[in-house]
């Protein structure tokens, strides 16, 4: 890969001084090597050429255009005073060794920073192919940086960081500690110019600051998606000297390849618009976020609070939709005001928010209408969940609407809508169904009058349980049977005698029609 010269002398400078003539800090070489005249040097113009104060003088009759072709690092064995004026149109960077390391050592560190990039870069790509964590990949920039940094997803969230032995800084070990950003916190951080930038603005912000009597500088990068969503933001901290000319280059290129995997990860399974659509899905992934740190989020997002009265709806296409789920997305945003649609894992989520309690659908009849011309004429089904009222059980609210739509595939529904309530006790049975919650919450009436029923060919149990379901209505009961209500009130008689019970207390009736439905 190529590496700029500013990289380079960055990672030098504790054996050597330098300056800079004829080349600019930001030109960059793929390879160091030494300069022979006689190599073909049309060859080597994506290099640096290592050569001495000394050769330079000895080459330069014979060798003069060459020499004013080639792009140097000069080890200066003398005084280099002198030896600027008399060779001022040469394009070099004079290295100065400071405790008279040998040129062998020189340039085999020079060889070596620039291996640790090209390593660097492979290991990081690799990762990348790997699936790795954003932390293992993060923790790959060790080699070639040189400050700590922390790195917040767009919901704030502390998602990886990189300490560098021997520096401690109070800001950033404060929003270790936290694992998240609030309000607050940025206010401070303002106040103290850690950061200056307002989160949505430019790329780069470098920030000098004061901790712990001394003066530091900070970098702060905000990566975006092509259509600008913010992605992640990244804070550098404890630079001691300005970055700009030094520093800035290696941290462009680490942001770079770190870009690579959030926008890997969220062509994968999400694709984030607006700063709500990364904070639900976050939610879904993590629902034991606490409270405080949720409204701590919430402060960053507008029209959207904790507690409320939220239904969610999960959009399954029956067949490829002509229009992207993103523009879809973007079509429920504009037709609903109370709709906040988003993306996870694939799929489109609708989070619905109203005043009132609502129980009964998702959408009236003119909504619907409104929310199939959103969907541009795509065939569809929805699986919505129940009702909630706090934001972190939409974890709980997304497995509902998959439930709701994987349970109802053989079914028709006139709105297309499956509810997840009308599916709950089979849902129930599902999780109750493994050896020891059927044993925990077994019914001893249910097995009495269970066994008289196999033993008999009868179907008390039937009848008792919906008994039960239909609170104790004798006349609803037999009409669902098609009996007569002397002959269920008969049979209910005749099922109290076997169990010893009529079922009265609660307890006793609902582990019963708990066993009846298992």
């Amino acid at each position: 890969m190529n590496i700029s010269v500013s990289a380079i002398l960055y990672k030098i400078t504790d054996i050597c001084d330098w300056e800079i003539q004829n080349i600019s800090p930001a030109a960059s070489f793929d390879k160091i090597q030494l300069f022979d005249p006689d190599e073909d040097y049309d060859q080597g113009k994506g290099s640096l050429f290592f050569i001495t104060d000394s050769m330079i003088q000895s080459y330069f009759e014979h060798f003069s255009d060459l020499l004013h072709s080639v792009n140097f690092l000069c080890y200066c064995t003398e005084s280099y005073e002198s030896f600027k004026s008399k060779y001022s149109g040469l394009k070099l960077v004079y290295l100065i060794p400071k405790n008279f390391e040998p040129l062998s050592l020189v340039f085999n560190r020079l060889v070596a920073i620039m291996h640790s990039f090209d390593m660097w870069d492979k290991s990081l790509h690799l990762s990348l192919l790997k699936n790795a964590s954003l932390q293992a990949i993060v923790d790959d920039t060790a080699p070639i940086l040189s400050h700590s940094m922390v790195i917040l997803d767009a919901n704030m969230s502390v998602c990886a960081y990189m300490h560098v032995p021997g520096e401690y800084d109070s800001y950033m070990e404060r929003l270790l500690m936290l694992e998240y950003t609030t309000p607050e916190m940025v206010h401070e951080f303002r106040d103290a110019n850690v950061v200056n930038f307002l989160f949505n603005e430019e790329t780069l912000h470098i920030s000098k600051y004061r901790d712990h009597n001394e003066d530091r500088y900070s970098m702060c990068y905000r990566i975006a998606s092509a259509n600008n969503a913010t992605l992640a933001y990244i804070i550098v901290f404890c630079c001691k000297s300005h970055p700009k000319e030094s520093y800035q280059y290696l941290m462009d290129t680490v942001v770079e390849n770190l870009k690579l995997y959030f926008l890997k990860d969220t062509n994968k399974s999400k694709n984030y618009t607006e700063e709500y659509e990364y904070f639900l899905s976050s939610l879904i992934d993590q629902p034991d976020m606490s409270d405080k740190r949720i409204i701590s989020h919430l402060a960053f997002i507008k029209e959207l609070t904790h507690e409320g009265n939220f239904t969610l709806a999960s959009i399954h296409f029956e067949q490829n939709q002509k229009a992207s789920i993103s523009f879809i997305c973007w079509n429920l945003k504009n037709a609903f005001t109370n709709f906040k649609p988003f993306i996870y894992q694939g799929s489109i989520y609708v989070l619905k928010s109203s005043k009132k309690c609502t129980f009964d659908s998702f959408f009236n009849d003119e909504e619907k209408i409104k929310f199939e011309k959103s969907l541009s004429g795509a065939k569809y089904r929805l699986g919505v969940s129940n009702l909630f009222f706090r934001l972190n059980d939409i974890s709980f609210a997304k497995d509902q609407c998959d439930f709701a739509l994987n349970y109802s595939l053989d079914e028709v529904s006139d709105d297309n809508a499956y509810y997840y309530k009308d599916y709950a006790l089979t849902d129930l049975t599902k999780i109750l169904n493994s050896r020891m919650a059927r044993f925990m919450t077994a019914s001893p009436y249910y097995k009495l009058l269970k066994n008289y029923d196999d033993a008999n060919d009868t179907n008390l149990c039937e009848i008792v349980s919906l008994y039960i379901r239909n609170n104790r209505n004798v006349i609803k009961t037999a009409d669902m049977l098609y009996m007569h209500r002397n002959t269920i009130q008969n049979k209910l008689k005749k099922a109290s005698q076997i169990m010893g019970s009529d079922l009265e207390k609660y307890d006793d009736s609902f582990f019963f029609y708990l066993n009846s439905i298992f």
